[in-house]
């Protein structure tokens, strides 16, 4: 029997390679100040303008926008101006506002910042809203998730909160607050909201300015916009280990960042630049200077994601290895069938 396996193994070896991404992870981050979404590989390579935005209605409209996000089949994004949020196909195609917020929740002065999602659910916050909202990918049940001061109390400042960034684990949301030098859990409901890190309490008292957010489900990475604290930080994704990654120095205003689980991708809005490091901070280096790939203007990189590789699809030697697989099986079931006959 065993010279009849031998076949089968090589038919189902051949069958196993020949998968390939049908396309590599890509980088889009906005400009509030081109008020467009730009693209590159991640390492910097094939920079592209995906969308000027003020293309979208055909007429001039005051974009801003900020907060970035994916699912993997369309690309999200806040507009603080606009006070909605926005969404298009991943090559910026077929750009449409999903959410008024107005419309949404009443009208009042609105200003989401960082938008992220789970997959299923948009999850983004709002720093004249004191809040965290939730919706649905195509944009209904939107709703006001969490009242940071109905939640927490009153900060004591005329400002309250100013939640400036947010992330998801898949199973809680983290975002940043500016106001209380903190990073806030809860779960994807709103319930066993917490204070998660006080950054006074575990770097020693200072000002900070935590802005962006991301995880790679293990650890927490967050921005800090302070001119005396411009740098990147890290801590285990329970709150512990808080730990300053990076030493980039002032006037370098590091807003968006980003994780693939093995670098760090982060912009730096002084300077204009696309930046990658390793997950310690180690291996700093620029991968795209915007001045150099579009010329001299007033650049301002906000916020970045990641559109993830789309899945593996069938080569050509895919599917003859697979037919070869199904042959040879065939051919050994009528040989073992004539065998237990003898």
């Amino acid at each position: 029997m065993k010279q009849y396996l031998l076949p089968l193994v090589l038919g189902t070896i051949i069958a196993s390679i020949g998968h390939a991404p049908s396309s590599a992870s890509q980088l889009v981050w906005t400009d509030t100040e081109e008020d467009a979404l730009y693209r590159s590989n991640l390492d910097g390579s094939s920079v592209t303008k995906i969308l000027d935005l003020t293309t979208i209605e055909g007429e001039f409209r005051d974009y801003d926008p900020f907060g970035i996000t994916t699912d993997g089949n369309k690309l999200f994004w806040t507009d603080r101006t606009l006070e909605a949020i926005f969404t298009s196909n991943l090559d910026g195609t077929n750009a449409a506002e999903l959410i008024d917020f107005n419309a949404a929740f009443g009208n009042s002065d609105y200003r989401a910042r960082e938008i992220t999602t789970d997959g299923h659910q948009l999850f983004w916050v709002d720093h004249s809203q004191d809040s965290v909202y939730r919706a649905n990918l195509d944009g209904t049940n939107a709703i006001q998730l969490i009242d940071l001061e109905a939640t927490f109390g009153n900060t004591g400042s005329t400002s309250g909160y100013t939640p400036l960034g947010i992330t998801n684990n898949g199973s809680q949301i983290f975002w940043t607050d500016a106001i209380t030098d903190s990073i806030y859990q809860a779960n994807l409901d709103g319930t066993g909201a917490t204070q998660l890190i006080s950054l006074d309490s575990a770097l020693g008292d200072a000002i900070y300015v935590p802005r962006s957010i991301t995880t790679d489900g293990n650890s927490l990475f967050w921005t800090d916009s302070f001119f005396s604290n411009e740098d990147i930080y890290s801590a285990s994704i329970d709150g512990t280990g808080v730990t300053k990654i990076t030493e980039l120095g002032p006037s370098v205003n590091p807003t968006g960042i980003t994780t693939n689980g093995s670098k760090l991708f982060w912009l730096a809005a002084v300077g204009q630049t696309v930046n990658i490091a390793n997950l310690d901070g180690t291996g700093i280096s620029t991968i795209v200077d915007l001045e150099a790939e579009f010329g001299m203007a007033n650049y301002s990189p906000q916020a970045i994601t990641i559109i993830p590789d789309t899945n593996v699809v069938p080569e050509p030697l895919t599917i003859l290895g697979a037919g070869t697989a199904v042959a040879f099986g065939t051919g050994f079931k009528r040989k073992l069938a004539k065998t237990k006959k003898k």
